[in-house]
């Protein structure tokens, strides 16, 4: 479980680097698309990945997206993190949501989304 904390910090720093800052509602949505981005493993640890997509709203909605293949899964079946099964937060541009889900595959395909919804 450390492991998983400790990802999800990582986390929630790579979501703050990589989102503009800055914008005013008259600018509209701000979309990063393609950086750097982590998910939590089938076996306890990290994947990184870069195909991803970031959005945040002027009204101060945001959403997170992060797609890694490849991702260590020695169960044999698919995986499915939430907040409701770690107890953990993911961070978004707008702050910390309980409003998230990653789930891995058998094969070892990841897809983490987080969301806050103001």
């Amino acid at each position: 479980m450390t492991r998983v904390l400790a990802g999800i910090a990582c986390l929630a720093l790579l979501t703050f680097l990589y989102v503009p800052s800055g914008t005013s509602a008259a600018a509209g949505t701000v979309v990063a698309k393609d950086m750097t981005c982590m998910v939590l493993d089938a076996d306890g640890g990290i994947a990184v990945g870069n195909q991803s997509l970031v959005m945040s709203t002027p009204g101060g909605n945001s959403m997170i997206r992060c797609t890694v293949k490849g991702v260590p899964n020695s169960t044999g079946r698919a995986v499915r993190y939430d907040y409701e099964n770690t107890g953990m937060a993911c961070m978004t541009a707008a702050g910390a949501t309980t409003d998230w889900h990653e789930t891995i595959s058998a094969s070892g395909n990841a897809t983490l989304t987080c969301r806050m919804k103001r």
